[in-house]
């Protein structure tokens, strides 16, 4: 999100993030980075229903999550 924003690229997508069970474990400074990437398509969720965002990410999570940056905002 803070990379997108000082790249200049659009971060005004808001998705709904209370769709997931774990929604109330995102921390109040990172709910509106939380809510960008879920609404830009960055985050899927570990499942339809969890977020886990006081998780570990594996690293082929993370190269999705890069590849879908780049996907949208780069290519």
């Amino acid at each position: 999100y803070r990379y997108a924003e000082m790249m200049g690229y659009n971060v005004s997508e808001n998705g709904d993030i209370s769709k997931f069970s774990d929604a109330k474990e995102v921390s109040d400074y990172a709910a509106t980075a939380m809510k960008w990437a879920v609404g830009s398509g960055m985050l899927t969720g570990k499942t339809e229903k969890l977020l886990d965002p006081r998780g570990t990410a594996l690293r082929a999570e993370a190269a999705a999550i890069i590849m879908r940056f780049r996907e949208k905002y780069v290519d």
